[in-house]
């Protein structure tokens, strides 16, 4: 079994967002970005179902903690 490490990536900046993207796609893993919002990560990690999250640790609505 080859299965990738998923990594979901919650920023506002969409060019970093995309950067950090780039280089975990680089490394062979699938990378997805989100909105740096604690609700729509929720539902985004909830959809993708990622290995692990980068986040910030207060997020508007919702904080990560």
């Amino acid at each position: 079994m080859d299965s990738k490490l998923k990594v979901l990536i919650a920023d506002d900046s969409t060019e970093f967002g995309q950067n950090c993207s780039n280089v975990i796609n680089s490394y062979g893993m699938e990378a997805a970005v989100c909105p740096k919002d604690g609700r729509i990560l929720l539902e985004c990690a909830d959809r993708i179902r990622p290995d692990v999250i980068l986040s910030d640790i207060f997020l508007p609505n919702i904080d990560a903690v």
